[in-house]
């Protein structure tokens, strides 16, 4: 019984692993969007929805962005912006407007460009 636990459990991580999960607002949601001082909103189940895409690059092309922002993001000391995306890879959040253009990180912020690909996976959540 132990040794099944442990292989449904190692599936289960298994499986997770190397997905992106998308959270978005609801159609229904009050809040639409979400100011950058406000972004537990995404986290609260009455508000979002929540979508996995899978796949090497989109993990890469995210990862990219990440980075990106972590060494070259302008710091902003104020908390401003506008989100529609919450954007988890692993344990990163990155928070993006409703064009994936605008991107945060932290309290970095940054402008780029993501693939037309994976721009049409995270805007087909809602």
């Amino acid at each position: 019984m132990k040794n099944v636990f442990l292989l449904i459990l190692s599936i289960l991580v298994l499986s997770c692993k190397g997905a992106i999960e998308v959270y978005s607002l609801t159609e229904d949601s009050q809040v639409a969007p979400v100011q950058g001082y406000e972004l537990e909103v995404f986290f609260n189940n009455n508000n979002s929805m929540i979508s996995r895409i899978k796949g090497k690059e989109a993990i890469r092309e995210i990862g990219r962005i990440k980075d990106s922002l972590s060494l070259k993001g302008y710091q902003s000391p104020y908390l401003v912006g506008v989100y529609y995306y919450a954007i988890v890879v692993n344990r990163d959040t990155l928070y993006t407007n409703s064009n994936l253009t605008s991107w945060r990180y932290y309290n970095k912020t940054g402008k780029f460009s993501v693939s037309e690909e994976l721009k049409r996976q995270i805007l087909d959540v809602k």
